[in-house]
């Protein structure tokens, strides 16, 4: 799939930038960070591609230096609770995902990965 410039494309790059602005730039101090940092994963390009709030915790999906993934559920209330991190690889995510999170994979690795 190639991108075309248009207005979903632009507003997920938007998201995107603004998600890793939020829990991952330099300045972060977001528990996702943290948390993905400690299992062994950068977070120097990493795009927040789904969020989930459930009962007790955040479920995120994580989009790893525009080469894989990783799921991870944070407790909200207690955070000495340890989290789990699990790695994806990209050709198991894209089993059944949907056209637009298809997009939203495509425009957070060309974030991750800008041609020069």
């Amino acid at each position: 799939m190639n991108l075309i410039g248009s207005k979903m494309e632009i507003e997920f790059r938007e998201e995107l930038r603004g998600s890793y602005d939020f829990y991952f730039s330099e300045n972060s101090t977001s528990r996702l960070k943290d948390v993905i940092e400690s299992a062994g994963h950068s977070t120097k390009t990493a795009y927040v591609l789904h969020w989930t709030p459930d009962q007790g915790e955040d479920i995120y999906t994580v989009l790893i230096d525009g080469s894989y993934l990783v799921i991870t559920e944070i407790d909200r209330k207690n955070e000495s609770l340890s989290s789990t991190v699990e790695r994806e690889e990209i050709k198991e995510y894209l089993l059944g995902l949907s056209r637009m999170n298809q997009v939203r994979l495509i425009v957070a690795q060309e974030l991750a990965n800008p041609k020069t």
